[in-house]
């Protein structure tokens, strides 16, 4: 019975640590294809970014996805730029790049697409796309840039796919968390400090992860960091009280 209960408790804990480790390694890779992103192509220097600018956070091997990009005249003027884009073709040597002549009208919004897909990627990992719009007055240069992460799943996209790694961090984090607490002989003062540790370390890692999807790569990797530190921490003191 004993040995029953202790076999369950440690079951949970590694169940919770998977979670964990699938929700930290979400945030490392998202975090580092906006790093590789962030710097390539980036000879050009621009006033402002590119705030229509969009791409998904990551694709499949099956997928076509599409990265979107739209500007907008303000002024009562006509104004004439160009917009260039260069996106990885399978390397970080070999790029792709597309320029478009753009015509405003007073006012008007314009919208560009274009595809992007498994073979695109660099290293067989990242899909890196910039663009650059050259400053017309009375509109600013702009630029923007994404790095798209491959995932090798096939009959899925990418955000599907992202989504079924986070649902899959979470069950096994309160799956593999509660199974711990139930089968853990602790007294309730230490029960209910452990279980709000737990809790507080799913919402560290939780953080990263959104910051590594809707934040830059400084922020996120920094709340990435701050993980990696916390786990060695937790181990440590692990190993010296087991």
């Amino acid at each position: 019975m004993n040995f029953s209960k202790q076999m369950k408790s440690r079951l949970g804990i590694g169940l919770y640590a998977a979670g964990i480790a699938i929700g930290l390694l979400i945030a490392l890779f998202l975090t580092w294809a906006d790093f590789e992103a962030a710097f390539f192509d980036a000879a050009l220097k621009a006033d402002e970014t590119m705030e229509g600018f969009a791409c998904p956070l990551a694709i499949t091997s099956n997928e076509i996805a599409q990265i979107t990009t739209e500007i907008n005249n303000p002024s009562e003027r006509q104004v004439k730029t160009v917009l260039r884009l260069a996106q990885t073709e399978g390397s970080v040597i070999m790029i792709k790049r597309l320029e478009e002549r753009l015509e405003f009208s007073p006012g008007q919004t314009l919208q560009f697409s274009w595809p992007v897909q498994a073979s695109d990627a660099a290293w067989g990992r990242f899909i890196m796309v910039r663009t650059y719009m050259l400053g017309s007055s009375p509109l600013p240069s702009m630029a923007g840039y994404c790095g798209i992460l491959l995932i090798n799943f096939p009959y899925l996209t990418g955000h599907q796919a992202l989504g079924l790694l986070v649902i899959l961090a979470l069950s096994l984090v309160m799956f593999g968390g509660r199974m711990w607490a139930d089968n853990t002989i602790q007294s309730a003062q230490a029960a209910e400090r452990n279980s709000r540790l737990l809790v507080a370390y799913v919402i560290v890692v939780a953080i990263a992860v959104t910051l590594s999807a809707f934040a830059g790569w400084a922020i996120a990797g920094l709340a990435l960091l701050i993980n990696v530190v916390l786990s060695m921490v937790i181990l440590a003191y692990r190993a010296s009280h087991s």
